[in-house]
């Protein structure tokens, strides 16, 4: 029977498919053992006048059969697309690296220039991929785009005589004047580890041309993780890249989040299920805050992140403006910070891009291991910013205002606390002032952070902006030592609802009228690092919201715009 394009011809009952330059047998179920199986096979191809594309997926090719199309494929120089997934099914593992060889052998024969080669879901080991080898690293693949490899069972071994072949096809393109131009790799469930993905880094490093790179569930931990990410950095053109279920911890995270910078263009990040934990996504938060403009989507569920480290990741994207998915199901993020995490998205007006969080669990229990896993880290950042004043307060400003101290005629604490103005405040003798309310907070106990956060609005309030350079430095000095080391997540969301920038959960709960003060002192322990970066960018989040109340007065805005920058 003739064939031509366009038509459909219906073999045994099953429709075959010929549109424009395109032959597909796809799920035909089809067992060609021999070379007269693959007869309809042959003759489609021959029909098919300029193929471009033959679609055997869903078959079971033998030998006979498979140098019957290869021999049919040597006259079509047009051929582009080798979809081949799925053809192996019940063949024996040395069956599988001839048949392979003589497709390719027809592909090479016919002077064909390949742009796509789908070998997926044939399990063929690391031996069957030698089959490949010779079309890989022929002329015919010196225009491939997409190489998709997905569930064949590659392992190290295969891995490396993939990477061999690519990198001499790279080679040979080169000796011709060619650029071979690889654009998406595709190699998921292939158990690759370290050893394997290391091999494939070093084709990603030399070709510089990825634009998609996905390589899920590979078993490959922060060593490999950092090869990867070293090597991707060469590819600066890259959008997608997919890591999903493997083993990055914090180590693999700060490797993939160094390079970054290099990859402006990155639209899509899937890093689930890979074990980044809190450290991790901290890191991860810090890298995208201040790189990858272009970014549309992120999955970072399933990674053991509470919601400390959530919330900065929430922050870091809340500015991107093409946002469209942030994926952070799975984590321990926790019913609290759920809300939090909602209204800093919100509040850039990305209330819609957050996915289903229906298997978040309980922070606690994260918290505790975070803690022990930070302590090194927070006397780390103590000590780094001792020393440094707040805008506007000089080392003379912070002695007089210690001098005054020592020359007043004193009152006592218990008068301070129950009345806490600006004199009483500067008359408390210096020794009693920071340390005595630091003691006064513990007696009051500090696990609770709604009533610390209440006492820093109280003693905050005194830092007005009408007050002197004097009177902000014993309030800072204060706030300093009783506060600092309270000062996190979970203390900022109760701030914000004690100015009423957000609502409160408890109903019966009423902001303070007097938020200058507050916000002003927050603004100086900004200023003078004493504010991890993550509570920065959430204080400007809500401070910059349209609809805060800061927009309508004008002083207060002006010096947020001196001190945080400018309020959009």
């Amino acid at each position: 029977a003739f064939v031509k394009i366009g038509t459909k011809l219906d073999v045994e009952n099953h429709s075959l498919s010929l549109k424009m330059s395109e032959v597909t047998f796809f799920g035909r179920q089809l067992k060609l053992d021999k070379a007269e199986d693959a007869a309809d096979v042959v003759r489609a191809i021959e029909e098919a006048g300029d193929l471009e594309t033959l679609i055997l997926s869903g078959n079971t090719c033998g030998v006979e059969a498979c140098k019957a199309i290869g021999a049919a494929l040597s006259a079509k120089p047009t051929f582009k697309r080798a979809i081949w997934r799925d053809i192996f099914t019940g063949r024996l593992l040395d069956e599988i690296p001839p048949s392979l060889d003589h497709l390719g052998d027809g592909v090479i024969a016919s002077s064909a220039m390949l742009t796509e080669l789908d070998l997926s879901d044939n399990a063929f080991g690391p031996n069957g991929i030698k089959g490949a080898v010779n079309l890989l690293s022929s002329s015919a693949c010196f225009s491939l785009k997409i190489l998709t490899l997905n569930n064949v069972g590659l392992g190290i071994g295969g891995a490396k005589f993939l990477s061999r072949a690519l990198l001499s096809c790279h080679r040979a393109a080169v000796e011709a004047g060619r650029k071979f131009a690889l654009e998406e790799f595709t190699s998921g469930r292939n158990r690759l580890e370290n050893v394997g993905a290391t091999a494939m880094a070093e084709v990603f490093e030399t070709l510089g041309t990825l634009v998609r790179v996905s390589m899920t569930q590979n078993g490959i931990n922060a060593e490999g993780i950092a090869a990867l990410a070293k090597a991707l950095a060469k590819n600066t053109n890259l959008q997608v890249l997919n890591l999903n279920d493997n083993t990055f911890t914090e180590k693999g995270t700060a490797a993939v989040a160094e390079v970054f910078p290099a990859l402006n263009q990155l639209k899509v990040i899937n890093f689930g299920d890979c074990l980044l934990r809190s450290e991790g996504a901290k890191e991860f938060a810090k890298a995208v805050q201040l790189h990858l403009p272009n970014l549309e989507e992120v999955d970072l569920g399933f990674n053991e992140i509470n919601g400390e480290a959530a919330l900065a990741v929430a922050t870091a994207l809340a500015n991107k403006p093409s946002m469209k998915k942030l994926e952070l199901n799975g984590n321990n993020i926790g019913e609290t910070n759920v809300e939090l995490l909602r209204q800093v998205l919100d509040a850039k007006g990305h209330a819609d891009i957050l996915g289903s969080l229906s298997d978040d669990e309980d922070e606690d229990e994260e918290d505790d291991e975070e803690v022990q896993d930070g302590e090194p880290e927070e006397d780390e950042e103590d000590d780094s910013s001792e020393g440094v004043l707040a805008a506007g307060v000089t080392e003379d400003s912070v002695h007089e205002a210690t001098t005054a101290l020592h020359q007043s005629p004193g009152v006592s604490l218990e008068t301070y606390w129950s009345n806490p103005s600006i004199d009483n405040l500067l008359a408390v003798p210096a020794g009693e002032r920071a340390n005595g309310i630091a003691a006064k907070l513990k007696e009051c106990g500090t696990t609770d952070p709604t009533k610390l956060c209440g006492h820093f609005v109280r003693v905050a309030a005194c830092c007005r902006l009408s007050e002197d350079q004097v009177a902000r430095a014993a309030v800072l000095e204060v706030i300093e030592k009783a506060f600092t080391e309270h000062l996190n997540v979970h203390f900022m969301n109760c701030f914000l609802e004690q100015v009423g920038l957000i609502k409160s959960e408890d109903k019966t709960f009423t902001p303070t009228t007097d938020t200058e003060g507050p916000i002003v002192a927050m603004v100086l322990m900004a200023k003078e690092c004493k504010l991890p970066q993550q509570l920065v960018d959430m204080l400007k989040c809500f401070l910059y919201k349209k609809d805060s109340f800061i927009h309508k007065q004008q002083q207060l805005k002006q010096y947020l715009e001196e001190n945080l920058g400018t309020v959009k």
